[in-house]
C-alpha cells in the first residue's frame, strides 16, 4: 500500500542580500515561517553561499529548507534545487544549456526548471524571457506561476498555455508557482504556495516530488485529484473501471474558500472540461466515471470571485492516462 502524501506549502524561488534580494537569510527564514510555509527553497543567482545561513535559520523555525539556486544567464533563468553552482553562466548561448545542466550532476538528485519564462527580458529584466533551444522534455518543471498575484499577470496566462500545449504535446513537465521573493513584506497582492506532495521531511523529498508531478499550485485552497491508486503525477493503470475522484479543501493557509464568491472546481483535460462543480465554503469531493479512449490527461482547476474579480485560486498538475505520457 502506498503512503499517504503530506501536502506542504512551499516556496520555491526566493532571494536574499547573497544576490539581489533585500533579506539576510534570517529574515527570510523568519518571513516564511510567519506567511506560513512548511518548506522553502533559496534560489540566490548563481551562488548559494545562502545556504548554510538558512539552513541552519530553517531548523529554528521548523522549516524545511530545500537547496536551491537559479541559474542566471543572458537567454533565461533556470531554477535548479539540489544543486551547488559550477556552471560559467558567461559562457552560455542559446545552444549550450544542455551540456551545462549535465556538469551539475546526476539528473536523479536535480530538479531543474525554466523560471517565469515570459516576463519581459532585457532591458527590464535581463535573461528573464525564456531564449533557450532545449526541449522543454529535457526539464522537469516549469514555473507556470511568478510573482504576486500571480493568476493576474499575462506572461503567467502564457505559461498557464504553454504548459497545456506541452501536455497535449506528450511532454510531462512539473508546474510550479514561484514568488520570486526578493523582500519582506508587506507586499499588496495575493500570494501562491506550490503544495509539494512528499512522504517525508527531508529536502530530497521535495526533489524527487518536482520529479514526480506531485505538486498543486495555489493561492490557498488545496484540490486533490486520483483514479484508483493512481494519485496526482501518477499515471493509472491499464483498463481501470475506477472514476476520476477530485475536491477542494481549505488548506489553512493563504486564501479561504469562504471569502471567494461563487467558488467551483472543474476537471479539465486534453478532451476539455470532463465536470465543473459548486463548491461550499469548506470545499467538497466528487467523481467522474471515464472511459480511457483518447484520456490522456487530466487535472484540478479551481475558480472563483475575489473581490468581484474572476481569479484562478489553484490547480493541480495531472493525473496521467495508462497509453498517454
Amino acid at each position: 500500500m502506498k503512503r499517504p502524501l503530506h501536502w506542504i506549502p512551499t516556496e520555491l524561488h526566493s532571494h536574499t542580500v547573497h544576490s539581489d534580494g533585500t533579506m539576510v537569510p534570517a529574515t527570510l527564514a523568519a518571513e516564511a515561517h510567519r506567511a506560513g510555509f512548511g518548506a522553502l527553497a533559496l534560489t540566490d543567482h548563481n551562488t548559494a553561499t545562502g545556504r548554510p545561513a538558512l539552513t541552519a535559520e530553517g531548523e529554528n523555525h521548523g522549516l524545511v529548507t530545500v537547496p536551491g539556486l537559479e541559474l542566471t544567464t543572458f537567454f533565461g533563468h533556470v531554477l535548479v534545487w539540489g544543486a551547488e553552482p559550477s556552471v560559467d553562466w558567461r559562457t552560455l548561448g542559446p545552444s549550450d544549456l544542455g551540456p551545462a545542466l549535465g556538469s551539475l550532476g546526476h539528473r536523479s538528485t536535480l530538479a531543474i526548471g525554466a523560471a517565469h519564462p515570459f516576463r519581459g527580458g532585457n532591458p527590464f529584466c535581463t535573461g528573464c524571457f525564456w531564449e533557450y533551444d532545449l526541449p522543454f522534455d529535457d526539464l522537469d518543471c516549469l514555473e507556470v506561476w511568478s510573482g504576486v498575484d500571480p493568476d493576474l499577470l499575462v506572461d503567467n496566462h502564457r505559461a498557464l498555455a504553454l504548459w497545456d500545449q506541452l501536455l497535449d504535446q506528450g511532454v510531462r513537465i512539473t508546474a510550479t508557482a514561484g514568488r520570486d521573493w526578493h523582500r519582506a513584506d508587506p507586499v499588496p497582492g495575493l500570494r501562491s504556495a506550490t503544495f509539494v506532495g512528499v512522504e517525508g521531511s527531508d529536502p530530497t523529498d521535495f526533489i524527487q516530488a518536482l520529479h514526480r508531478g506531485r505538486a498543486a499550485p495555489s493561492l490557498g485552497p488545496l484540490p486533490s485529484l486520483a483514479r484508483g491508486e493512481a494519485g496526482i503525477g501518477d499515471r493509472w493503470d491499464a483498463g481501470s473501471d475506477a472514476p476520476l475522484t477530485f475536491g477542494v479543501k481549505n488548506s489553512g493557509w493563504g486564501l479561504a474558500l469562504g471569502s471567494v464568491e461563487g467558488p467551483r472546481v472543474a476537471l479539465v483535460s486534453n478532451l476539455g472540461a470532463l465536470a465543473t462543480h459548486a463548491l461550499g465554503p469548506e470545499g467538497g469531493s466528487f467523481e467522474v466515471p471515464v472511459a480511457d479512449l483518447g484520456l490522456r490527461w487530466a487535472r484540478v482547476e479551481v475558480r472563483g470571485l475575489v473581490e468581484g474579480r474572476e481569479r484562478l485560486l489553484a490547480f493541480t498538475n495531472p493525473v496521467y492516462g495508462a497509453s498517454g505520457l
